[in-house]
C-alpha cells in the first residue's frame, strides 16, 4: 500500500471517529421518535457534568465546550449516574485548562420528573483552582425544578448515604483517600514519576499512624507545604485496602 493511501485512510478514520463522536441535539432518554417538550421533562446538564447511566444505560453525549446540553425523558422516576469531569476551570467566564484532568466519584440522581418541566443539575462550582481540584473528592450534586423550585439531593452509589453524611466509622477512611487524592492533584510530573518509584518499595503491611499533630499541618489547602512528603505521608498512613482505592482512583 503505497503511503499516500495510507494518509487518506488514516484521515478518514480520524474523520469517522470525529463524526461517531460529534452527537447533535439533545439526549433521547426514551424509545421512539423524538417528542415535543410539553409532553417531556427537560434536563439541563452542564458540559462538565458526565452522565454515565441513566436508568441502567448508556447514551452518547454531544460534544460542547461551554454551558449545556439538554436529556429528554419520560414522565416518571428516574435513576441518573453522574459524576464531575473535566480539565477546564472557569473563572470570571473564561475558561483555563488546568493540564489535569478532574474525575469525582459517581452519584446518584434518583428523582420523580413531571412532563412540561425544565430541570437543571446543579453542582458546588469551584471558585478558586483549589476548590475546583477538590471536586474530585467533595463533589455534590443535586437536580432542580425550575418550574417549582423542588430539589432532588444526591447519593452515593449505594443508594444510602448523602454527600457529607457519611457514617463516624467510615469518616477516617473517607479522610485518608480524600487527602491522597488531594495531594496527587497538587502534585507536578516530577513528584508523581518520584512517587509512582517510591511507593512500590514500600510493604503492603507496612502502615504508620498519622498523629493529630500532622493531620492539622497538613489541613491547610494554600499553605506552602511539601507535597512529596505529605502524599507519602497519606499513604503510609493508608491499609491495603485503602491503597487499591486510591492507586484505582487514579487511572
Amino acid at each position: 500500500m503505497s503511503l499516500s493511501i495510507r494518509y487518506i485512510l488514516l484521515a478518514f478514520s480520524l474523520l469517522s471517529l470525529v463524526a461517531c463522536s460529534n452527537v447533535k441535539g439533545p439526549v433521547i432518554g426514551y424509545d421512539g421518535p423524538q417528542r415535543p417538550v410539553d409532553e417531556i421533562a427537560l434536563v439541563k446538564i452542564p458540559v462538565e457534568i458526565d452522565l454515565d447511566k441513566l436508568d441502567g444505560r448508556k447514551y452518547a453525549l454531544p460534544h460542547k465546550q461551554t454551558g449545556n446540553y439538554e436529556l429528554h425523558i419520560e414522565q416518571g422516576r428516574h435513576n441518573l449516574i453522574v459524576r464531575f469531569e473535566t480539565d477546564r476551570f472557569e473563572k470570571d467566564g473564561w475558561p483555563e485548562y488546568t493540564e489535569m484532568l478532574i474525575k469525582s466519584d459517581y452519584m446518584v440522581l434518583q428523582c420523580e420528573f413531571v412532563k412540561g418541566h425544565t430541570y437543571q443539575i446543579e453542582y458546588n462550582r469551584a471558585s478558586d483552582i483549589y476548590e475546583f481540584r477538590q471536586l474530585a473528592f467533595n463533589f455534590d450534586v443535586s437536580m432542580h425544578d425550575e418550574n417549582t423550585g423542588a430539589i432532588c439531593k444526591s447519593t452515593f452509589l449505594d443508594g444510602t448515604i448523602a454527600p457529607g453524611k457519611k457514617k463516624t466509622s467510615e469518616q477516617t477512611e473517607k479522610d485518608v483517600i480524600d487527602k491522597l487524592k488531594y495531594w496527587w492533584l497538587l502534585a507536578d510530573k516530577s513528584q508523581k514519576a518520584e512517587f509512582n518509584e517510591w511507593y512500590k518499595t514500600v510493604p503492603d503491611n507496612y502502615q504508620t499512624p498519622v498523629s493529630d499533630d500532622m493531620l492539622k499541618s497538613m489541613s491547610s489547602e494554600t499553605g506552602q507545604q511539601d507535597v512529596l512528603k505529605s502524599l507519602k505521608l497519606w499513604w503510609l498512613h493508608a491499609d491495603k485496602a485503602l491503597r487499591g482505592v486510591f492507586l484505582h482512583w487514579r487511572k
